[in-house]
């Protein structure tokens, strides 16, 4: 006897006799003919297990439906419940056991049809607990499956899952049945838990290669009410990953939705990753939808989440649409596109603080409303950083980037803000001029090589700052050109820069290496207001022919208290001393070289002296009559300075008296 077929006979479950040789001839014979094969798992149930004990199953309704497999009667199990795919339970009351190959089982052997007309909610919900009773991934292949029946207070059509991957293999489509909007509260969702609490935590899993069609048309949301309609809901949980996935004809507010915040403002999600995801036709996009409610595609409120390649199209003009939607702390979003959306993001922090957060740079929205608002409830802290993009906004409701109307007042916010591609593409407006970048309430704002283009206001419209502290702005490197160009209000807007707060304070402003064209006026402009500036520096900001001046302080009240300002202009106009400041403070134009120093008491716009390069007076510039400059060299019998006589470029100058 040779050690193979001594193997073979165990294998068998027979003890090898080496005086026998007949014996696994024998054995195989035993084993065919407790072998069968049926087309069905109802013939399965139907099969005497005193005399069969394997079974190939070719078919769970019908022959070669997907459904089926190789099955083995278990004598030693009296007690498992037929859960409809792994374990069937016969009419003799024996345990036929699914014999599995790897780590994965099919929805068709659970009975799933995925023909697009019969329910396969029931079937699904079996399907999914035997997977995570025996630590099985469901597998889902070729086909629509309609889902009718929800349950539980979120009405989910499917209960979300824990520890199992959730895929599709080809082209696998989840579909929403007709009329689940209007016959339930708030709609439904397709995964999702089926309560609101704590109790109801997801863990660990994975939607993959699945599109959800939410037959918007079909389920047109009531009025007065805004379902959520999500893909994917999950409030409390971890480790999340939804990839590859599609959503379409969504009218609802929410695609795929992770998480909201406790009592103490933390995030209730944690470890979330969305890449590879397809939108298409959401909200007021979807034919026959007049409930203008928000939607957002992707909707995080998370620690650590990750959000990335996300693509979502409408085919017409939709006024409430968001890609993205972000709360929370150490995330990035990046690769986000957007077509006939309202915008591509909202960067905020309502319910909990975001920081350690980043928004870009591969973003692209065509056709919006607007690009990005930023939102910072008050006690809140929204440290927010946009790394690129290109825009192209069809019409403006309000501001592109909007961290103005939804920073409320006691916010932390600051806002970083650097190369980003903008550009107005409509006609002029009727009722708005929005600006490019409009915000306020911020403590620090760094806007930094960007350009803009065609913006109907200016591309950068600064309001009043926090008044807590201090507030901060750096603008280097950008390049403005068409802005401020609306033709409402008789043309009034005359800068791509604006700084028009209320009453405030900034630490520092540097606004410096920009280029501006066809911006009207100026390039910036500090308007009219009681404003402390600690620092200013504009150096080295260029301007073309077009333009009067890079910048313009405003005339009545900002001031120097004391401190700085350094201007280095290349459009050859004077820094008159048009800033109230207090004793000490300097401008120093580094064009010219002049320093102009307040030495008058207490604090005035009045009491400047400006000091000249050397020992004569002024060359260059416009110098109205009365003009003082004091010498920058002074020296025993030489003049103190000069006095301009006649106003002029450079004007006609006489020296004052002799130093003695």
């Amino acid at each position: 006897m040779t050690e193979e077929i001594r193997n073979a006979i165990l294998k068998l479950g027979g003890t090898p006799d080496y005086l026998r040789t007949d014996q696994l001839g024998t054995l195989i014979a035993a084993q065919f003919g407790r072998l069968s094969a049926v087309d069905s798992i109802s013939a399965l149930r139907g099969l005497d297990s005193t005399h069969v004990t394997r079974a190939i199953v070719t078919g769970y309704y019908a022959p070669h439906d997907g459904g089926g497999g190789i099955y083995e009667y278990d004598a030693s199990d009296k007690q498992s419940a037929d859960n409809g795919g792994t374990v069937i339970v016969a009419n003799d009351a024996a345990r036929w056991k699914l014999c599995l190959n790897g780590d994965s089982v099919t929805a068709r052997q659970f009975g799933l049809k995925g023909d697009g007309v019969t329910d396969d909610a029931p079937a699904n919900r079996r399907f999914l607990t035997a997977c995570m009773a025996q630590n099985l991934n469901a597998q889902y292949t070729d086909g629509v499956y309609l889902f009718a029946t929800t349950s539980g207070s979120n009405n989910v059509l499917i209960p979300a899952p824990s520890g199992i991957v959730m895929y599709g293999v080809g082209n696998v489509i989840f579909k929403a049945a007709d009329g689940l909007n209007s016959t339930r509260n708030y709609g439904f969702n397709f995964i999702g838990p089926e309560g609101s609490t704590a109790s109801n935590t997801v863990n660990g899993l994975t939607v993959r290669n699945i599109t959800f069609d939410h037959n918007g048309a079909n389920n047109l949301p009531r009025a007065g009410q805004t379902p959520k309609n999500a893909a994917v809901l999950v409030l409390y949980g971890s480790d999340i990953t939804v990839e590859d996935c599609a959503t379409v004809n969504n009218p609802g507010r929410q695609g795929f939705s992770f998480g909201t915040a406790d009592a103490n403002g933390t995030p209730t999600c944690s470890h979330i990753m969305v890449r590879r995801i397809r939108a298409r036709n959401v909200a007021q996009s979807v034919p026959g939808n007049t409930v203008a409610s928000d939607h957002s595609t992707v909707y995080v409120i998370a620690q650590d989440f990750h959000v990335f390649d996300v693509t979502c199209w409408n085919d017409s003009p939709c006024s409430v649409s968001t890609c993205v939607e972000f709360h929370g702390s150490s995330g990035h979003v990046d690769g986000i596109r957007a077509y006939n959306y309202a915008q591509l993001a909202n960067f905020a922090a309502l319910v909990c603080d975001t920081h350690h957060t980043t928004f870009g740079p591969d973003l692209r929205g065509e056709q919006l409303l607007g690009g990005i608002t930023f939102w910072c409830a008050a006690g809140r802290m929204l440290d927010a950083k946009v790394t690129g993009g290109y825009f192209r906004f069809r019409y403006n409701v309000v501001s592109s980037f909007n961290a103005l109307q939804n920073v409320a007042a006691g916010a932390n916010f600051s806002l970083s803000f650097c190369n980003v591609d903008f550009a107005y593409e409509g006609g002029d407006q009727t009722v708005n001029i929005p600006a490019g970048l409009a915000i306020g309430n911020f403590k620090r704002l760094v806007f930094n090589r960007n350009r803009a283009r065609g913006i109907l206001g200016r591309a950068l419209q600064v309001s009043t700052p926090d008044t807590t502290t201090p507030a901060s702005i750096e603008a280097i490197g950008n390049v403005f050109e068409d802005c401020s160009n609306t033709t409402l209000g008789g043309g009034a807007y005359n800068s791509a820069i604006a700084i028009a707060p209320a009453a405030c304070v900034f630490d520092r402003i540097s606004i410096s290496g920009n280029t501006a064209k066809k911006c009207k006026t100026y390039l910036w402009v500090i308007t009219d207001a009681a404003i402390t500036i600690n620092e200013l520096e504009s150096f080295d900001n260029m301007i073309d022919a077009s333009m009067k001046q890079t910048g313009s302080i405003g005339w009545n009240n900002p001031v120097l208290a004391p401190g700085s300002i350094q201007l280095r202009h290349t459009d050859n106009m004077p820094a008159e001393p048009s800033v109230r400041a207090s004793v000490g403070s300097v401008i120093l134009d580094a064009t010219t070289g002049v320093q102009w120093e307040r030495i008058g008491a207490g604090e005035s716009r009045v009491g400047w002296a400006a000091r000249s390069v050397g020992n004569a007076p002024p060359t260059t510039n416009y110098w109205s009559i009365g003009s003082r400059v004091l010498n920058a060299v002074p020296a025993t019998g030489q003049p103190e300075g000069w006095v301009c006589v006649t106003t002029g470029t450079p004007g006609t100058w006489k020296p004052l008296a002799n130093i003695q």
